[in-house]
């Protein structure tokens, strides 16, 4: 019967949370760990200048009186190490070095930090948070340990006792995330507050609206408002210009509740429209949403909500033929622009080339089993991109 999936988006990291720094950007990855602070030092610009500090970091002993060859804190500039990329060295001849950030964790949660040693030229340095102490570091290489807070302030010293020329970077602190629960995958967070919260799906023939007479989307949500802007999206092929292409989102929170909206282009006077009557979608609950379209060849949309057939407040028919959305990518989660970021968590994202019937959502709902090759993260580029290789297949 689901022979007509094109796609199937099914999310299911061991955690909906993507990595975020300090600064609110993102490495594209999904883990089951938020990366709450990482010192790479990278816009720490001195070069070899002792008792210098890097960028939120502070300092023992500090700068004034510090004999050069005794305790310094310095920066190691971009190819010393030839890795390149800025390091810091502790130095000492056995007097407390160290250098400090503070309001990094939470007592009672769960951390990994790790630090990557790039040079061991004397002794050792050691990590320490609260009660946690690492061992003594004194070889190269990437060292990770697993605490639980106690306080706010992570630590790099020298080791107790001992002399020490140590260089390190990358310095990284996340936290563990519970896994965020779902009909049929532990789904993806997006976090509405403007960061850049998405996933990007290449553009590809089988996902276009160009060319079909049909098509429909299906997906879980649980949303925790209507999101950035009032307009948190589902999902979004639709270029800056709205030119071309489809969507499907959430808006108009009320009490509560949310409305649900599908678009589709199309090249005459009018494009596909449907919103739903009244705001039926509950916050901060899983729900199953379906957009389905034009299953009566008229160019209208159906909208579904817990296989339910929706009223509609606004229901246009498109006009003329679909605009060609061939080179648009499919976005999950936000908009090309970053401004719609989806206040929530959304699973098993899934395209249909085909008008669903009422029998085929009642089966989508009550949990058709899918025969899926799950999207990993090996499956994704630096950017949280899908690869389109793999797909699947309901039975």
């Amino acid at each position: 019967m689901f022979n007509s999936v094109v796609a199937n988006y099914i999310m299911d990291e061991k955690s909906g949370v993507l990595i975020k720094d300090s600064a609110g950007s993102n490495d594209g990855t999904w883990t089951g760990t938020e990366l709450i602070t990482n010192g790479d030092f990278a816009t720490w610009s001195a070069v070899a200048t002792p008792d210098d500090v890097p960028a939120n970091w502070t300092e023992t002993p500090n700068a004034a009186g510090n004999d050069a060859n005794n305790h310094t804190t310095e920066a190691i500039a971009d190819g010393t190490p030839t890795d390149g990329g800025s390091h810091c060295k502790l130095k000492s001849d056995g007097t407390l070095v160290k250098i400090a950030q503070a309001s990094v964790t939470v007592t009672g949660k769960t951390y990994t930090i790790s630090i990557e040693i790039t040079n061991a030229a004397d002794g050792g340095v050691q990590l320490l948070q609260g009660s946690f102490t690492s061992p003594s570091l004194t070889t190269t290489g990437v060292k990770t340990f697993t605490f639980t807070a106690a306080g706010t302030t992570v630590e790099v010293k020298r080791t107790v006792g001992a002399s020490c020329d140590i260089t390190f970077k990358d310095v990284s602190v996340r936290e563990h995330i519970d896994p965020q629960p779902s009909p049929s995958s532990t789904g993806l967070l997006f976090d509405g507050a403007g960061s850049e919260d998405i996933i990007t799906v290449p553009a590809d023939p089988s996902i276009d609206l160009n060319g079909k007479t049909q098509m429909s989307v299906s997906a879980w949500i649980n949303p925790a408002s209507d999101g950035e802007g009032n307009f948190g999206r589902i999902a979004d092929k639709m270029p800056a210009g709205l030119t071309s292409g489809y969507r499907l989102f959430v808006h108009a929170e009320a009490a509560g509740f949310l409305k649900l909206q599908f678009s589709a282009q199309y090249s005459g006077a009018t494009n596909s429209q449907a919103i739903t009557t009244n705001a039926v979608i509950p916050i901060n609950t899983w729900s199953h949403i379906v957009a389905v379209l034009n299953e009566d060849s008229g160019l209208k949309a159906k909208l579904y909500h817990n296989d339910t057939l929706q009223s509609l407040g606004t229901d246009i028919a498109g006009d003329g033929s679909p605009v060609d959305d061939s080179a648009v990518v499919l976005n999950i989660g936000n908009i090309v622009d970053l401004s719609r970021t989806f206040d929530g968590s959304i699973a098993n994202v899934v395209i249909f080339n085909k008008a669903l019937s009422k029998a085929e959502i009642n089966v989508l709902y009550n949990g058709g089993t899918p025969i899926i090759r799950n999207f990993s993260r090996q499956d994704r580029n630096r950017r949280g991109r899908y690869n389109n290789r793999y797909r699947s297949r309901y039975r």
